[in-house]
């Protein structure tokens, strides 16, 4: 990853802040507050939205922005071969591909995402990879062994498999409660198995076949029309489903005719788009050449006033050495008098003492003129002159023309972009629109909803009727017996009344006695008797019957509780089985990755020690209790001074995002390092920074932010921080890099507080 520039508009206390990212050795410098944190916190908004901001979403704003100043972080970078540009704001985000002018992503979660797929990283692992939090390198020094296995563990993503096991084991403990409470419901089968053949047992040899017969019949008649009522419900159903289908065509069509309608609203009002590029081409180019003009007459002009102005100091600077030279001859004539010794030719004066000294003199009020005039002139040319103004104005002008005139080719040229689109679109539409038309066309009539509703209400009513004659008809068919026995007690009960029908007939025919009446009554009483103990049996053997059914269908109903508990019994063991080799395997993973990572760390470390350090040392190792150990010459160092142990905990913390990096798939050229300096000495700080200049070679960018001075002379290049009390904002310098004209950097030079 390659950042090239950065851009924040009132974000958090910078106003409005350029920055310019190059290769090399780059240094953030400003004192605490000042909002040195804040580009990197404006670098990772970018990438990975609020989750990267500190506080909440409304403490974004910088305090002192107008209330409808707009939020915006601009950050463009190279990644993978391809040069990204991403603009985000609180409530949008766009992000640009290679320098295309449409974004390929154009909302917040879509930017986000995508960004995110291509870094490959989430925004922890994104940090742990690229950067060095504040005394980070102090604090990995000061961990205990287990402390730092756990930091190793946790920027390397391996805390995520010990929350996967968590979840694992909490999943098998769920899974053993309900197969616990399953089995403590369950009926015992054997029980279920014997009370069921009972049932059987008992509905056979009392069901009443005569009364199932008559029910059977009556049944019969009632559901003999389910079959053509079932075909029609079957027709209706398929009605149903071709309705739902003509619904949800009629609302696409629609929905396509108010966008096809709302597209050809906006193809009116961008057709004369073409027109219009050329007009504006043509407005563009007549000011181009105006702005061409202007600058070159600018530039003649500023050079002649240059040039004069430097020629009248270069005189005026002759003539003040020549005066001063002039009067320091006269002064020395002066004191000599006649016998003094001529400046020109060294031989003694005499009679000419007095021409040399009015020559002399002379020459010192030419002197004297001369500067006072070209004093004057020098005064004359302090101040631009006003023809010089005058086209500075007018090259002004001409460049806000030119700036407006392109915007407006731009809006022109989206337009046509634009046009084309909502042509395709309409195209296409117009197609989907014709064949929703064929569909409809096709589709079957004839639904009707309450016709539905009652063939449905028929089914529903006849349904459990037919499985009752099903029953019934079984239930005639197998029980013979039971069958032959109530034809006996019908026969019996038959006989009976014919048997009191005839002593009626009898007793009618005969004239009265006593004795006659009383063997009448005893033979009534007793057929009576015989025909009631016959119905009580016959009633009897009915409410037997009944309650050997029920009996069956509790039987049958426990049989397929039983089934059903059984079954998902067996699937909890096995989800359970599942859950148990998961926990094996999450362990076993954690161990492998455990006894992987020392040996892994300790040779990416001992590859950037040994560039540090020109193969004096060329080993580092992570011991079983992960401390840290330098090996010279295979052999380990029992005591390390300090700025070597700066050294060490340095190259642990390069060794740990070079490995996240790769994992990522990204190649690991950019190093941000967030006040690692803490509280070491001018020494120590001075040999950090120049061991981060050998890394170069494996990093492209380097950037150091730090609220110390002293280490500004060894960075290729300085931004400086300060922040403004009067504008409450943070201003932004760019130093000049060596090599570089006063006038580039003059050029680059951005500013962080608002005007």
């Amino acid at each position: 990853m390659h950042l090239n520039s950065l851009r924040l508009c009132n974000f958090r206390q910078h106003a409005d802040t350029r920055i310019v990212f190059d290769s090399g050795l780059t240094g953030i410098i400003g004192p605490n507050g000042a909002g040195k944190s804040t580009i990197l916190e404006g670098i990772a908004w970018a990438l990975y939205g609020t989750p990267a901001a500190r506080g909440t979403r409304d403490s974004i704003r910088f305090n002192r922005a107008g209330a409808r100043s707009q939020v915006r972080v601009e950050l463009d970078f190279e990644l993978g071969g391809h040069r990204y540009l991403v603009s985000r704001g609180l409530t949008n985000a766009e992000l640009f591909l290679d320098g295309a002018g449409a974004p390929i992503a154009n909302t917040i979660t879509g930017v986000t995402e995508l960004l995110r797929r291509r870094l490959g990283m989430s925004l922890d692992e994104f940090f742990n990879t690229y950067f060095t939090g504040q005394k980070e390198l102090s604090v990995m020094a000061a961990m205990g062994p287990s402390e730092r296995a756990q930091f190793l563990s946790r920027v390397l993503g391996y805390e995520k498999l010990r929350t996967a096991q968590a979840l694992v084991r909490e999943r098998r403990r769920i899974i053993l409660a309900e197969a616990a409470g399953l089995r403590a419901g369950m009926p015992d089968p054997e029980s279920v198995a014997r009370m069921l053949a009972d049932a059987r047992a008992r509905v056979e040899q009392l069901a009443g076949v005569a009364a199932a017969r008559i029910e059977l019949d009556g049944i019969r008649r009632e559901i003999a029309p389910l079959g053509e009522i079932v075909a029609a419900l079957h027709e209706m159903d398929r009605l149903y489903a071709e309705e739902g289908r003509r619904r949800t065509l009629l609302e696409s069509t629609r929905a396509l005719a108010e966008d096809l309608a709302r597209l050809r609203e906006r193809r009116g009002k961008i057709e004369a788009a073409p027109s219009l590029e050329e007009q504006v081409g043509a407005e563009l180019g007549e000011k181009r050449r105006e702005l061409q003009q202007a600058d070159e007459e600018l530039e003649a002009r500023r050079t002649d006033w240059v040039r004069d102005r430097q020629e009248a100091e270069t005189k005026l600077e002759a003539l003040r050495r020549q005066h001063s030279e002039l009067k320091e001859q006269r002064e020395r004539l002066v004191a000599a008098g006649e016998n003094g010794i001529c400046p020109t030719c060294a031989r003694p004066l005499g009679d000419h003492y007095r021409s040399v000294l009015d020559l002399i003199d002379d020459q010192l009020n030419t002197a004297v003129v001369d500067g006072s005039y070209y004093r004057k002139r020098l005064d004359q040319l302090v101040e631009m002159p006003p023809a010089v103004k005058s086209l500075g104005d007018r090259r002004r002008l001409a460049l806000d023309a030119v700036s407006k005139l392109e915007r407006r080719l731009a809006r022109v040229q989206s337009a046509m972009v634009e046009l084309t689109q909502v042509a395709g679109e309409i195209t296409q539409k117009e197609e989907r629109e014709a064949a929703l038309q064929r569909d409809l066309a096709i589709l079957p009539v004839g639904y009707r909803a309450d016709l539905h509703e009652q063939l449905r209400r028929d089914v529903e009513r006849l349904q459990p009727l037919d499985a009752r004659a099903a029953r019934l008809g079984a239930q005639v068919e197998r029980d013979g017996l039971l069958r032959r026995e109530r034809e006996r007690v019908t026969q019996s009960t038959d006989l009976t009344s014919s048997r009191i029908a005839e002593l009626r007939r009898q007793r009618d025919a005969v004239q009265f006695s006593e004795q006659s009446w009383d063997a009448l009554r005893s033979d009534y009483e007793r057929a009576a008797t015989e025909l009631r103990a016959a119905e009580l049996s016959s009633v009897a053997a009915d409410a037997e019957a009944a309650a050997a059914r029920g009996a069956l269908e509790t039987a049958l109903q426990a049989q397929k509780d039983l089934a059903k508990s059984q079954t998902q019994l067996e699937e909890l063991n096995r989800d359970k089985r599942m859950h148990d080799e998961l926990d094996r395997a999450y362990s076993d993973m954690r161990t492998d990755l455990n006894v992987q990572l020392r040996p892994e760390i300790s040779e990416l470390a001992s590859s950037f020690l040994t560039e540090l350090t020109d193969a004096r040392y060329s080993e580092l190792e992570l011991d079983d209790q992960y401390n840290v150990l330098v090996l010279e010459e295979g052999v380990p160092k029992p005591v390390i001074s300090g700025g070597e142990e700066d050294l060490a905990n340095l190259v642990l913390r390069l060794a740990i995002s070079q490995m996240i990096a790769e994992r990522a798939g990204q190649s690991f050229s950019l190093l941000i390092l967030d006040e690692i300096f803490g509280s070491l000495d001018d020494s120590r700080r001075h040999n950090v920074v120049e061991l981060l200049r050998r890394l170069q070679d494996r990093f492209e960018q380097v950037i150091l932010i730090t609220h110390i001075e002293s280490v500004r002379e060894g960075l290729d290049r300085v931004i400086t921080v300060r922040y403004d009390e009067e504008t409450g904002a943070s201003r932004v310098e760019q130093e000049p890099t060596l090599g570089t004209s006063a006038f580039d950097d003059a050029a680059q030079l951005t500013m962080g507080a608002a005007d």
